[in-house]
């Protein structure tokens, strides 16, 4: 019976078996309180990390293998198919809870409903403070020179603005993807992650989905966990794939003319920040400027192509 799980525990895998190691364990140590399940689902893995979770785990974690690497959001809809919580915590395998985390979020979302969402600070391997959230989802309208400015001043201040300094739980735009709790009653209604989307970017389009429902998105800064952010991806292809969801949001929720647009505004963005900064973001700047929006359609064409196919 689902009232019988708290938190479904949501870990979705691809060839990290050392860190997913650390992550489940972290799990088990810190999370008491609660009834909670663990459930790992494998995107066809090749370094022996099914092996070793049942090796290490047996009949702790319900682990799902596919036959294929579906990407971040489509696994994770494959985890919500089985899932019996109430409440269902997306946690990256790149991650190592530092206190009872996972209890802390349910608390908040049990006493407060307006609330779909939360999640914890965030930090690195060396305990500094690392992005957890965006105080808002992207807007549409943007000045690049505004953009531009606010970026170089918090690497003046160095002050993360990512991050609850603060004390108290605080009302943000999204909660990254590597520590999100979600209400599942409505993930339900909203159908879950966006299938189109194969990295980066589906936590922000699922957070606009559920905000139009008229639900609230916190940070809770008490809920403290690590995260080795991008230890499981090349720097190019992460980047290249950043790229493409982030064009991809925009489609979805602003139409393709707005794409169009949006890659004018981040080639003058990084020109504005090539320019103050004298040259720290110029090689991210030309890589950007390499993917045009020809590519973007091109790729979206493909992927299009591909999921008429499979259906």
């Amino acid at each position: 019976m689902r009232e019988n799980i708290d938190v479904s525990i949501i870990i979705v895998n691809y060839n990290t078996k050392e860190l997913i190691i650390k992550a489940v364990n972290s799990v088990f140590e810190k999370t008491n309180g609660l009834n909670y399940e663990v459930i790992i689902v494998d995107n066809c893995s090749m370094d022996g990390s099914i092996e070793a979770l049942r090796k290490n785990f047996f009949d702790k974690i319900n682990i799902i293998e596919s036959s294929e690497n579906l990407g971040f959001g489509r696994a994770n809809n494959l985890g919500l198919d089985v899932a019996k919580g109430k409440y269902i915590f997306f946690l990256n395998p790149d991650t190592i809870l530092i206190n009872n985390a996972i209890k802390i979020l349910f608390d908040f979302l049990e006493a407060n409903y307006g609330a779909a969402i939360c999640g914890g600070n965030l930090f690195d391997a060396n305990h500094r403070p690392a992005h957890s959230f965006k105080m808002k989802l992207p807007p549409k309208k943007q000045s690049a020179f505004l953009s531009a400015i606010k970026t170089i001043c918090v690497k003046i201040l160095m002050k993360n603005r990512d991050f609850n300094h603060g004390g108290e739980p605080k009302k943000v735009g999204y909660i990254i993807g590597a520590d999100m709790l979600v209400r599942f009653d409505i993930l339900k209604k909203t159908g879950g992650f966006d299938p189109d989307f194969f990295m980066y970017s589906e936590e922000c389009e699922l957070t606009d989905r559920i905000k139009k429902l008229g639900f609230e998105v916190y940070s809770i800064p008490e809920a403290r966990i690590i995260h080795l952010e991008g230890a499981s991806q090349k720097k190019e292809k992460a980047l290249r794939m950043s790229v493409y969801s982030d064009y991809l949001f925009f489609e979805k929720v602003y139409g393709i003319d707005y794409v169009k647009k949006r890659y004018k505004y981040k080639c003058r963005y990084f020109l504005f920040l090539v320019f103050f900064t004298l040259g720290f973001y110029y090689k991210r700047y030309r890589f950007l400027k390499r993917i045009h929006i020809e590519e973007f359609i091109k790729w979206n064409l493909e992927r299009n192509t591909i999921k008429e196919k499979r259906s």
